[in-house]
């Protein structure tokens, strides 16, 4: 077999389709621009951190009281409220999820297409940690805790969960809006050498139609006054000796 050839696109509409295929913002030799791997790598942060803070309690540099911290009707049992899908796309269990090592290799293992509710809440919601302190009916200091990391600015670096999300729609849209005026300034580019061009090289029709008028009023002037010079020698040579 022969040497493969690698193909390098610099330019046109097949560099931008591979770009928003493989551009994940020139992290591990990806294009430096924000494709779909970006976007993915984003959302999947996201889950990762959420999760973690909305299970363990553990929001940036700080932490706060999590699912696992609180209490349910059955006491603390340390159940993780997120997980992932596993085996047959169906969630695990807190305690399968916590089997894959320590917190940041079990949390590496989420992404947005896996993150769920882990399976012993859904077949059993009263397992959810609600309280702060064990048996007291109507205490819901955990959950209003967990509520609270909405709005906690320390979670992302671009603040509270929500800032996180409009920060990566932001970031969508102003690309967006560049990209679209990038490719309308290199269409008149493209138009003005065009039109240069074809000023050189090219046929204007209307030139062509000006030469035309012009050329046939000469030849019409032209005729004119050749008919005058013949009417003029027939009166000298056919009239004038009469």
């Amino acid at each position: 077999m022969g040497r493969r050839q690698q193909l390098n696109v610099r330019g046109g509409e097949l560099k931008g389709l591979l770009d928003v295929r493989d551009g994940n913002d020139g992290e591990n030799g990806s294009p430096r621009y924000k494709g779909i791997p970006y976007y993915i790598r984003k959302l999947n942060e996201f889950v990762r951190t959420f999760a973690m803070a909305f299970n363990e309690g553990i929001v940036g540099s700080e932490n706060v009281a999590g699912h696992v911290d609180g209490y349910g009707t059955n006491g603390n049992t340390g159940i993780r409220f997120f997980t992932m899908l596993g085996t047959e796309n169906k969630p695990v269990s807190s305690t399968d999820f916590m089997a894959l090592g320590d917190i940041d290799a079990c949390y590496a293992q989420i992404t947005a297409k896996n993150f769920t509710v882990s399976s012993d809440i859904l077949d059993n919601p009263r397992n959810i940690a609600t309280s702060g302190t064990n048996g007291e009916v109507g205490n819901i200091e955990n959950i209003n805790s967990i509520l609270a990391m909405r709005n906690n600015v320390h979670m992302f670096r671009e603040g509270a969960p929500e800032d996180f999300m409009k920060s990566i729609m932001t970031t969508l849209a102003i690309d967006s809006q560049q990209t679209i005026r990038l490719s309308s300034i290199h269409e008149n580019m493209i138009k003005q050498v065009e039109n240069q061009r074809l000023s050189e090289s090219g046929v204007s029709l209307d030139e062509e139609v000006s030469n035309l008028v012009k050329h046939h009023q000469a030849y019409a002037a032209a005729a004119q006054m050749i008919n005058t010079m013949a009417e003029v020698y027939d009166i000298l040579i056919n009239r004038v000796g009469l």
